[in-house]
């Protein structure tokens, strides 16, 4: 059980389109097009979060922890899927690889995003998502105090504008790749 925030940089650094969607590996696309529609669905300034239930292998909604995870009746702007600007990302400067224990790497980004970037949220809920529940490790809440702390701490520190709320390291360097048609505007 580790953070991902490493991996998931290297994957955004690795990303040559316009548009990156992002989800949590233990996400099944419900809606058939979703990625098309994620896609179509962006707009200038914003990021786009489906709705997202937690649900049993066979689909079924499972209450523990949350039935949804994202939606607009569960408005957190986690992206376990959802769509965003590439150079958006790079703005931000992807996720805070500080957070080396489980959790909260995702509300960092979410606040470097909105707070940071000014970035607004818009949540769909056309497009679904499940997410597939599985066990945790016992000792989890013992596993994620370090981000937890760092997560509290660097809160406070940006809300008293002791620290930018973008990640470390932020902006990355964004270059257009011309040879993918896709990323040309």
């Amino acid at each position: 059980y580790r953070n991902p925030a490493i991996a998931r940089n290297t994957a955004y650094k690795m990303a040559r389109g316009h548009v990156v969607i992002c989800q949590s590996d233990d996400v099944i696309h419900i809606t058939p097009d979703s990625v098309e529609q994620l896609v179509l669905n962006l707009l200038p300034d914003t990021f786009t979060i489906a709705t997202v239930f937690n649900t049993d292998i066979n689909g079924n909604i499972v209450q523990h922890p949350l039935p949804m995870l994202t939606g607009i009746q569960c408005q957190r702007p986690l992206f376990f899927l959802g769509s965003i600007l590439r150079s958006d990302i790079y703005r931000a400067g992807g996720n805070d690889e500080l957070y080396t224990s489980p959790g909260f790497e995702d509300d960092a980004f979410a606040d470097s995003l909105t707070f940071g970037l000014g970035l607004k949220v818009r949540y769909n809920e056309e497009i679904i998502g499940h997410h597939i529940h599985h066990r945790r490790p016992h000792n989890l809440s013992q596993l994620v105090k370090p981000s937890a702390n760092r997560y509290n701490q660097r809160y406070i520190a940006c809300t008293n504008k002791q620290e930018s709320w973008l990640s470390p390291g932020a902006p990355w360097k964004y270059i257009l790749d011309v040879s993918h048609t896709s990323d040309i505007i």
